[in-house]
């Protein structure tokens, strides 16, 4: 009777033991899952917020952020951030991050959030009544760019159109300013941001006469306008590029550059395809040097940058393809390590 009382003991105690580690398997359990949840929560935040860094008003990455977390419950919950649990900064290598503030420019984003009453449900009678969870996240603009890696099948962003650099930079301070973009559409109001226009009174080689600084032939040396406007109206693509250098990606790390072939001019037939993209964001090529032969012409493209779409008319007197520059960040965007910052071109990152 003695060792049957011995052995109930010790399966009372197992018992409890087993009882134990399950409910705080249970709760841990529960735990991890509500960290999950803040983790989505606060990188979804930071990443949101981090691509207000290059507008003027720095209140849209408190705005995006927040309005983000409450996209993104955790515990059951909506999260409601408020201001104090973002931080702006500035982090110079997103590929060996460290986060500064107080250094007079942002890059990037932060954001801190605890949990401190997620519920416990077996767990209270070994006097737990509630666990918690802290979360950070920082995303960076990182725009240490090296190249371009178009994509292989859905809409690029990427067109042939190619701009000479110095008129680029000239354009930037000393363009027109007649339209802006309402979130929707573009419309015909000024709002402080010179724009670029692609199609000039004067040919690139800089001899009278109308036509546009040029369209390269990325795909083959000689393109017809069925092609070209399809890469105007579709983007350029992975296939596009390999036919042309058997590359995946435009780089232009250490000064690389490509002799592309192309047209000096543009046909009034293009302007239907062009249409099509006004509004949109596309890229365009930008080049230091022009070889003119005959009808054709080869570009020294260097880099790649970003416009909107405003404007299109190149079948009356008065010619005209303007864009309106724009900061651009996307997956295409390959970024190295020692690219000096670009400013207006990279890719969304979280390092931590």
């Amino acid at each position: 009777m003695r060792c049957h009382g011995a052995v109930a003991l010790s399966v009372a105690v197992c018992l409890m033991v087993f009882v134990g580690f399950s409910a705080f398997a249970i709760d841990l359990g529960y735990q991890l899952t509500v960290r999950i949840e803040c983790q989505r929560m606060v990188d979804a935040s930071a990443l949101a917020g981090v691509t207000a860094v290059t507008e003027d008003d720095i209140s849209l990455i408190y705005v995006r952020a927040i309005e983000t977390a409450l996209e993104n419950p955790a515990n059951n919950k909506l999260i409601y951030l408020n201001n104090a649990d973002i931080t702006l900064g500035w982090v110079d290598n997103a590929f060996s991050p460290v986060f500064e503030t107080g250094v007079g420019k942002v890059n990037a984003v932060q954001v801190l959030y605890g949990l401190s009453d997620i519920p416990v449900f077996f767990s209270a009678v070994f006097g737990y009544t509630n666990l918690s969870v802290n979360t950070l996240a920082i995303a960076v603009f990182n725009d240490r760019v090296v190249g371009f890696r178009p994509p292989e099948e859905r809409q690029s962003p990427l067109t042939p159109f190619a701009l000479d650099i110095s008129s680029w930079e000239d354009q930037k301070i000393n363009g027109s300013d007649n339209y802006s973009f309402d979130g929707k559409t573009v419309i015909n109001s000024p709002d402080g941001v010179p724009e670029i226009q692609l199609y000039v009174s004067m040919k690139p080689d800089g001899s009278a006469g109308a036509g546009n600084y040029g369209l390269v032939h990325v795909g083959g040396v000689s393109l017809g306008t069925p092609e070209i406007g399809n890469q105007i109206e579709h983007g350029i693509h992975q296939d596009d590029l390999y036919d042309m250098n058997g590359e995946e990606i435009f780089n232009f790390e250490n000064g690389n550059s490509y002799q592309i072939t192309g047209d000096p001019g543009i046909k009034g037939g293009m302007e239907p395809y062009i249409n099509t993209r006004i509004g949109n964001v596309i890229g365009f090529f930008l080049y230091d040097n022009l070889v003119l032969s005959g009808a054709t012409a080869t570009f020294n493209v260097i880099d790649i940058k970003f416009g909107r779409v405003a404007y299109v008319d190149i079948k009356s007197p008065s010619k005209q393809v303007i864009i309106q520059p724009v900061v651009f960040f996307g997956k295409e965007i390959v970024t190295g390590e020692d690219a000096p910052h670009s400013g207006d071109v990279g890719r969304l990152v979280l390092v931590k």
